[in-house]
């Protein structure tokens, strides 16, 4: 099924599945950075590189940091480090910010900035957490099916399949359980109180699942083919992140250094 099929609209949305396969993505050798993979595309899809959006390729990598768009009618298969997945729908655009490699204690961090994103993730282990925020709303993974969709003008809402999902703010501070066949919507005020789903609001979730299911399911497979299609281009795609991400370290310590500076300035300025 072509990636760019998962609706999108205006909304932002994602869904979660539990998986247990061990095949992981992150297979770097030492001195490697952590990465995904790109494992697919459908239509146009881009890296912002070099202050500019930049077109992917199948078997790029992609690192902690990097920032991923698609285009109109068009979707992007990403497999993390520890063999979990997501799909990018149409007009969308995500950020990798952390990514954890699957061991205990292992933390990821996904930021849908607009769009829709459906995420299968694998079975975490102790001490370890799997978060995918989207504006002020933050839905924590704890081994479960859901689904989490930001409407406009209607806030952020979480749906849930099976398990329970913590559902709250990015501050957070409040956070309400969720359950199996409940919706929980944010507001200013915070998370609402779960309530059951209507027939038509649990025919489309389920429309949504199956879609999601399908596009996930054969990604290890996948994955191993194309690691060896890939094999003679990988250094070079290593180079490229490993360049990102050192210039996105001298600029994370260009503005930790300037900031302090910058603030002594104005202070001299007012005493002035």
């Amino acid at each position: 099924m072509p990636l760019s099929r998962i609706p999108a609209a205006a909304a932002v949305a994602f869904l979660v599945l539990l998986h247990t396969l061990p095949l992981r993505a992150d297979d770097a050798a030492a001195g490697e950075p952590r990465s995904a993979t790109v494992l697919n595309i459908d239509g146009s899809a881009q890296i912002y590189e070099d202050d500019a959006w930049k077109d992917l390729e199948v078997g790029e990598l992609c690192g902690e940091g990097d920032r991923v768009r698609t285009g109109a009618a068009s979707g992007l298969h990403l497999v993390l480090p520890d063999g979990s997945s997501f799909v990018l729908g149409e007009n969308s655009e995500a950020s990798l910010s952390l990514m954890g490699g699957g061991e205990e204690g292992s933390k990821t961090l996904l930021e849908l900035a607009k769009g829709l994103m459906n995420t299968m993730v694998e079975k975490l282990k102790p001490g370890s957490s799997f978060e995918i925020h989207a504006g002020e709303s933050v839905a924590a993974v704890k081994g479960t099916d859901f689904q989490v969709e930001n409407q406009e003008g209607a806030g952020p809402a979480v749906t849930v399949k099976e398990g329970e999902v913590h559902f709250g703010d990015a501050g957070l501070q409040h956070f309400v359980p969720v359950h199996p066949g409940q919706l929980s919507r944010f507001t200013r005020q915070g998370a609402r109180a779960p309530r059951a789903l209507r027939a038509r609001e649990a025919q489309a979730f389920e429309r949504r699942w199956a879609k999601a299911h399908v596009a996930h399911a054969g990604r290890h497979e996948a994955l191993q083919r194309l690691r060896q299609s890939w094999a003679p281009r990988r250094a070079a795609s290593i180079q490229r992140l490993k360049a990102r991400q050192q210039r996105r370290a001298k600029f994370l310590k260009k503005a930790a250094e300037d900031g302090p500076a910058k603030k002594k300035k104005k202070i001299l300025r007012r005493r002035r």
